[in-house]
């Protein structure tokens, strides 16, 4: 037996030789495969969990154990700065939904443009002149290293002087709109990580 068998690797060995199986297997944001049950998917990590004392890149950098406050912020935080609110669950005080818990906002009235540029992205999807909103639902988590939202959308119609009443399902693209909250979500997330 050589005197090297002989030795036990330390912990740092162990972590190196694990890095590098994780960077070996793909292990990076880039190359993951989103799951198509999810609408957004953005891989995070805690602060201070980079090597050398850096954070890791191309990763939401969280405060350790905060990953269900920091999801549910971003989500409360983009539906208020599309003018939507929350209506269930409530919000408590502290303005958190718990994750996987199923949510749904009132309807907030779209601008003209977002109106422009559905019809000119789905023009076999066309809206007819109308006063157009939209109202959201889905359901957040927080597992598997990633903040995952399930996204949907249901755009509503009136008149000058009539209540909301539902666009039928079959009558427009509602990704569109679900492409919209997630942005808005993901460049939440994005300005949370970088403070």
């Amino acid at each position: 037996m050589s005197p090297m068998a002989s030795i036990s690797p330390t912990r740092g060995m162990i972590r190196r030789r694990a890095i590098g199986l994780l960077l070996a297997a793909g292990a990076s944001p880039a190359s993951a495969k989103p799951d198509p049950a999810w609408s957004l998917e953005r891989p995070y990590v805690p602060k201070g969990t980079g090597i050398g004392g850096g954070d890791v890149v191309g990763f939401i950098v969280i405060p350790g154990g905060a990953q269900g406050a920091v999801a549910s912020r971003a989500l409360v935080v983009a539906l208020q700065d599309m003018g939507l609110s929350v209506v269930t669950p409530k919000v408590g005080v502290d303005g958190l939904l718990p994750p996987l818990k199923p949510w749904s906002t009132d309807i907030a009235p779209l601008d003209g443009k977002m109106i422009q540029d559905y019809n000119h992205d789905h023009p076999t999807l066309a809206l007819p002149p109308a006063h157009y909103g939209v109202s959201y639902g889905g359901v957040f988590d927080t597992s598997a290293g990633k903040l995952r939202y399930r996204l949907s959308a249901k755009l509503h119609q009136r008149g000058a002087l009539s209540h909301w009443s539902d666009v039928a399902q079959d009558k427009y693209f509602g990704n569109f709109f679900v492409a919209a909250l997630a942005t808005r979500i993901s460049q939440t997330l994005d300005k949370a990580s970088a403070a």
